[in-house]
């Protein structure tokens, strides 16, 4: 929202299908998860978009075989934070020196160690020159002393385009059924 307090879009996702109101210019679009993929330049469904906006561990690209998939993730620590990595620098390093970045895909996410919630998901996508990042921020207690982000900002480059995003949470239900107009 602009600092007028002003709604600017509304957005409802379903399994199959994504509608999207832009109140500044009045348009309406309802269409399914692959014209959000083509926009944002990544493989998006249902699932990794709800992971995104609840603040939940994602594995991207999507894997096939999610539980081997998790056994690959390298974890280390900082001064601050868990960092669970898809590749270990060396690899990334070592490709990127020999021009072989054919699937070459390093996700990063740092966890705050106070109360175990991402505060960073990065992922690069060396083949497409892809860089996606999202950044939570004012963690709160939401329900039963689970933290839940009250911001979220989400960058996306893509070659020379570039897209930000940002949410603010204003109140927040957890696993209540909801009703409202869209």
């Amino acid at each position: 929202m602009p600092a007028l307090g002003i709604e600017m879009a509304r957005v409802s996702l379903t399994k199959d299908s994504v509608k999207f109101i832009n109140r500044l210019t009045s348009q309406y679009f309802t269409g399914t998860y692959e014209y959000l993929s083509e926009m944002f330049h990544l493989e998006l469904d249902y699932n990794l978009i709800q992971s995104l906006i609840m603040n939940e561990l994602f594995m991207y690209p999507i894997p096939e075989d999610s539980i081997k998939y998790k056994q690959h993730f390298n974890s280390k620590n900082d001064s601050a934070f868990y960092i669970l990595t898809s590749l270990k620098d060396k690899k990334v390093k070592r490709h990127l020196k020999r021009n072989k970045t054919d699937g070459l895909v390093d996700q990063n996410v740092r966890i705050n160690p106070d109360y175990f919630k991402i505060e960073r998901n990065e992922i690069k996508d060396f083949d497409m020159g892809l860089f996606f990042e999202i950044n939570y921020a004012n963690f709160k207690v939401a329900d039963s002393a689970r933290y839940f982000p009250q911001k979220a900002e989400i960058d996306v480059k893509y070659m020379e385009d570039v897209i930000n995003i940002g949410l603010k949470y204003s109140k927040i239900t957890i696993n209540k059924k909801l009703k409202f107009k869209f």
